[in-house]
């Protein structure tokens, strides 16, 4: 059989593994949440009881301007809120405020908008500004025992509560519950070419069609200019898994409707000054402890006279892909030395998945990876990559 129609059928086997059915990540674990649910944001039950008389210091409803530093519980009124917000940006600055709002009244529904920000002779649009309400996801107590958060821990041990975390940029509208608080992020992007001077505007807060509240705040952009994130001297490095963005959105892996969606997602960290593109080179280099399994962007074959025969189009794609969106830094490579030192790989003379468990020293470890290696660095000077490339080694797995 000839290697492209093994390709084919590597491809097609190993896509398949990936796509498994609704509201189950490929490595078989529940998600307890519906497809696609960026319109319908699920929050857990809070596990804290609300404590009524920490309520009776408000009445009705509390709106101001609170801090970026702080994470508001759910179900405590938030007391030390500002009427107005005053910031500072240089030019191409991101800038964040937040908004608390407690509500001692019936239930309601709250939307958000922002206003432009106008000088005496110039404007900053709202188009360059995004509201989110910050959402509430469930955690324990981290490193009580003094060992670190990493790994395996009994649940029983560890208390639950509600802390504020996601930034829900999707949801335009949001009930907030009698007796129950909730953060409204403002991010703020300031064009490069914005003139120096002093903006103001306002953000007005709704219960359906009522308004609320106008909160008014100032933006003074000074005499300096940041340089385009991709410009930006700091190594920022943060894991990225597009096996994970193509299961929730439930796409084939590396079609044109997962790079549409990857787009999307891979933007912030490229907002953010991301440098580094991480590639998995083999399957499960971290032994399945994700959600979504990291599958191998390499096509790893052994032919029918022993010898190795390894394919990078995948693996071309995606850092092809990084870099238009401008993260082209660093490429890192994970992992010669996997959690589980097994290696997955197609197999000519079976016609099937194969593992090989080997470890370094072994003779059958030393010409596997000499022969990726080798066709590795060719491949990644043809491509010019090579100085960028970097291989890591996975971690020892923690005991249990």
């Amino acid at each position: 059989m000839k290697i492209k129609s093994l390709l084919l059928l590597f491809l097609v086997t190993f896509f398949a593994l990936a796509q498994t059915p609704q509201e189950i990540t490929d490595l078989g674990l529940k998600t307890k949440q519906e497809t696609l649910p960026t319109e319908k944001y699920i929050e857990l039950p809070n596990p804290v009881a609300t404590n009524l008389q920490n309520w009776s210091l408000i009445k009705g409803i509390h709106i101001g301007w609170g801090s970026t530093d702080i994470r508001y519980k759910k179900e405590e009124p938030i007391l030390h809120l500002e009427t107005t917000k005053h910031l500072k940006a240089w030019k191409g600055e991101r800038i964040s405020a937040q908004i608390g709002i407690s509500n001692a009244d019936k239930d309601i529904e709250i939307s958000v908008e922002v206003s432009d920000l106008k000088s005496d002779k110039y404007r900053i649009g709202k188009e360059h500004f995004q509201t989110a309400f910050v959402r509430y996801v469930m955690t324990d107590e981290l490193n009580k025992d003094g060992k670190g958060g990493c790994g395996y821990r009994k649940p029983t041990d560890f208390d639950s509560t509600l802390v504020a975390d996601v930034l829900d940029h999707h949801t335009k509208k949001i009930e907030i519950a009698n007796h129950s608080s909730r953060g409204i992020w403002l991010k703020m992007q300031i064009p490069q070419n914005t003139k120096a001077g002093n903006y103001k505007g306002f953000v007005t807060l709704k219960n359906r069609t009522k308004i609320l509240k106008k909160l008014p705040f100032e933006v003074q952009v000074l005499q300096r200019t940041l340089p385009q994130p991709k410009d930006w001297k700091f190594h920022l490095d943060l894991w990225q898994n597009p096996y994970a963005v193509a299961r929730y959105f439930g796409v084939t892996p590396w079609s044109e409707a997962h790079f549409e969606h990857l787009k999307r997602e891979m933007k912030p960290y490229a907002d953010a000054g991301g440098k580094s593109i991480t590639a998995s080179i083999m399957y499960e280099p971290w032994g399945g402890q994700t959600q979504d399994s990291f599958n191998s962007m390499v096509m790893w074959m052994k032919k029918l006279d022993g010898s190795w025969h390894f394919d990078f189009a995948v693996f071309d794609k995606w850092i092809e892909f990084m870099h238009e969106m401008g993260i082209t830094k660093q490429i890192n490579c994970y992992s010669m030395v996997p959690w589980k030192l097994s290696f997955q790989y197609f197999d000519q003379a079976t016609n099937q998945l194969q593992v090989i468990k080997t470890q370094p020293g072994e003779p059958e470890y030393e010409t596997m990876w000499t022969a990726m290696l080798t066709a590795f660095a060719k491949h990644l000077k043809t491509k010019g990559w090579f100085e960028k490339n970097v291989h890591f080694n996975g971690r020892t797995p923690p005991k249990k």
